[in-house]
């Protein structure tokens, strides 16, 4: 298992798991006919396990906690799920 892997932040964990599968596929793909034919299951197959395996992350609800509670502004101005009415579209007779 490689402890030093992070991607929080940096995408989905289905996608990452679908990048490692692809790794350990062209990697497999690399070996030698004649070593893969010569070679045990178990001699073939550990070091893989050991290279591509990791754990799913778990989530301890017994250790969530709010690192800092501060107020903070977010600009949605470009969020396209968001409508901004200003106040002349108000005052104009518009409302949402």
């Amino acid at each position: 298992m490689c402890p030093d892997i992070l991607f929080y932040g940096k995408g989905e964990l289905c996608d990452f798991s679908e990048e490692r599968k692809q790794v350990l596929m062209k990697e497999i793909e690399s070996y030698e006919v004649n070593y893969i034919l010569n070679v045990s299951e178990e001699d073939f197959c550990q070091p893989l396990i050991s290279k591509y395996l990791f754990e799913a992350p778990t989530i301890r609800e017994d250790r969530i906690y709010v690192y800092d509670t501060k107020e903070v502004d977010i600009d949605v101005s470009e969020d396209p799920r968001r409508m901004i009415i200003s106040a002349r579209m108000k005052n104009d007779g518009l409302s949402y």
